[in-house]
């Protein structure tokens, strides 16, 4: 899938980082830290972390900065790349389908798996020969574009365009087990384990069923000595 840089079209929240940012915390409400929590635990301190899509960078200033975590990325947002700039964080604006990833110990990818839902399993092949450790995948499993009440599904489809398109297909956790089920079977050869998460969260504007996020923790089976070149 081709992907072309377009902050100008992108939707509202995408273009304003502190939008972004409230929308999650709107989102998610109290639960708001459980997703970054959820992926912080498996990163040790003093270790480099590669986040692609790594938006308003609240994971990286909220829990990995404090960790003396050695920290880059992958962002295809003008204006997060620009926040990043601002905050003397060194981020690459350009499509992770395709810019080099820097060899690092963890190679994450938070929420933003579905814009890229077709090349997914590509996606997860190019994190683990740049990843040493562990590639952790965390995704939305229920959200607002899930609702049953129209004017929120219908708004929140909306608003989930970072500038390449409205990100029309979902992950489930059905979904997500059988991407897990074609990462073992295609990239069985470089891992060691994988294991799956999910958060424990109320229903909220109608999203029937607990649990916002689902995550994929592959554990590789050795230290892959090379920058992935694509």
């Amino acid at each position: 899938m081709e992907f072309t840089l377009r902050d100008s079209k992108s939707s509202l929240v995408y273009r304003y980082p502190f939008l972004y940012t409230l929308f999650l915390k709107i989102r998610y409400g109290i639960f708001y830290q459980d997703r970054y929590k959820m992926l912080a635990k498996h990163i040790k301190n003093n270790t480099s972390v590669f986040e692609l899509c790594p938006g308003d960078l609240v994971l990286y200033e909220g829990y990995l900065k404090n960790m003396n975590v050695h920290y880059g990325g992958i962002e295809i947002g003008e204006s997060f790349v620009k926040n990043a700039k601002d905050k003397n964080i060194d981020l690459i604006q350009g499509n992770v389908l395709k810019e080099n990833f820097t060899l690092s110990d963890y190679v994450i990818i938070q929420g933003s798996l579905c814009q890229f839902y077709d090349d997914a399993l590509v996606l997860v092949g190019r994190m683990l020969d740049a990843a040493k450790s562990k590639v952790i995948i965390n995704e939305s499993i229920r959200s607002f574009g899930q609702s049953s009440i129209p004017i929120i599904k219908w708004a929140a489809r909306r608003s989930i365009d970072p500038g390449t398109g409205h990100c029309m297909k979902r992950f489930d956790e059905d979904s997500l087990r059988l991407l897990g089920d074609k990462i073992k079977n295609t990239y069985g050869h470089m891992i060691s384990n994988i294991i799956y998460e999910k958060t424990d969260i109320h229903s909220f504007a109608n999203i029937k069923g607990g649990g916002w996020d689902f995550q994929i923790v592959i554990i590789k089976k050795w230290i892959t000595k090379k920058y992935y070149l694509g």
